[in-house]
């Protein structure tokens, strides 16, 4: 049996007729249609079912949107927040997708404010006040803090220029450190000034040997530039790494137009009760070969007291910077006619930070990077010596 076209059967073994009669039904095989009802009913049925099915899909068709006809979905960008993983060393910072982004990217730089020794609360008002996001993080239970919930580190340092929005982390000590009597306290003297002060006075307390108040200090040979202007410059940035590391700084100058005879920045040194006063100087020879780190403590009549605890400073910072420049060491020099040791009641250092008279520790000391160097080291001998006390 052969498939019909409307899905009947055709019976192909039937005789065709011949004739054709009054009333007589024409049949011709593969086509299932008659002239009579009988079998035109189903056919029409079937094709009716095949009408309304198609016009069906039609009418759903027509009904449903295309994709084409939808209306796009607004893409809405949303700020994103990433924040760092607890105790993750690296600076963290907020970073936002959209407008955000460019707005932040060309907002102006803003100076970070320091913070260094102050409340949390006050720090995280400052930082935002001056436009900052501000992260805290807890410090190690060996950081000094002067009190519980102060800020013993910040980074950026401050003075560093940032653009509003972007991340201050602080670092603070939630419970003041109960090994540590106070804050260390250390003042650094940054050598000479810019014009030299030769009047007199006395070389100790009571003492009938005069000497000026302020020498004229050294001269780089190849540089020509004055020992004063070095000084300072590795000063500041030795107040910057003991900063970090929470300690009180006190500045004996922070400019060169100064006047201050050499007894007076002692006893700057002992109002402020220092741990340590570090005395910061280029050294000088007649001849040009010497080059080298050179630590001098006092050893007079008036600085008993504090000779053993100055002499062991001394020897720590010269090996700390010997080891963070790669320079030479010289052995500790021991002098008792230097006033602003003898005007000292506290633990007092002088660093010489290379020979001006030599052409490569000049220019070395003149550098940047060098100073650097230089005042890291410093800061490692100090913090060395402070914990061991």
């Amino acid at each position: 049996m052969a498939p019909d076209s409307l899905g009947g059967t055709t019976d192909r073994s039937r005789p065709k007729r011949s004739g054709r009669g009054a009333g007589a039904p024409t049949y011709r095989a593969g086509r299932g249609r008659r002239a009579g009802n009988g079998a035109l009913i189903p056919a029409l049925t079937v094709l009716a079912i095949i009408c309304v099915v198609a016009g069906g899909i039609a009418l759903a068709l027509h009904l449903t949107p295309t994709t084409s006809a939808r209306q796009p979905v607004a893409s809405v960008a949303r700020p994103t927040t990433v924040t760092p993983a607890a105790g993750a060393d690296s600076t963290a910072a907020s970073l936002s997708t959209g407008s955000s982004s460019a707005a932040a990217t060309n907002a102006p730089e803003t100076e970070v404010p320091n913070v260094v020794g102050k409340p949390v609360t006050v720090a995280e008002t400052v930082l935002t006040a001056a436009g900052f996001q501000v992260q805290t993080r807890v410090a190690d239970s060996s950081a000094v803090a002067p009190a519980a919930n102060t800020v013993v580190t910040q980074q950026p340092l401050a003075g560093a220029r940032l653009a509003a929005g972007q991340a201050v982390i602080i670092t603070y000590q939630p419970m003041a450190n109960p090994s540590a009597r106070r804050q260390y306290v250390v003042v650094i003297d940054a050598g000479h000034q810019a014009k030299a002060d030769l009047a007199l006075e006395p070389e100790g307390p009571g003492s009938k040997i005069k000497k000026p108040k302020v020498a004229g200090g050294a001269t780089g040979v190849a540089t020509h530039i004055p020992e004063y202007v070095d000084a300072l410059a590795i000063s500041l940035k030795l107040r910057t790494v003991l900063e970090a590391q929470g300690v009180k700084v006190v500045m004996v100058r922070t400019g060169n137009n100064v006047d201050i005879p050499n007894s007076e920045r002692a006893r700057i040194g002992n109002r402020a009760n220092a741990d340590l006063v570090v005395r910061v100087h280029l050294n000088s020879a007649t001849s040009s070969k010497p080059r080298g780190i050179l630590s001098i403590y006092p050893h007079s009549q008036w600085t008993r007291a504090i000779e053993a605890p100055s002499k062991a400073a001394a020897g720590l910072v010269e090996a700390a910077v010997t080891k963070a420049t790669g320079a030479k060491a010289w052995p500790l020099s021991a002098v008792g006619d230097m006033t602003g040791f003898n005007f000292s009641t506290r633990p007092t250092i002088i660093v010489e930070c290379g020979f001006m008279s030599n052409p490569i520790d000049d220019h070395l000391g003149a550098s940047p990077a060098y100073q650097s160097k230089l005042a890291q080291g410093i800061g490692a001998g100090v913090m060395s010596y402070l914990k061991s006390r």
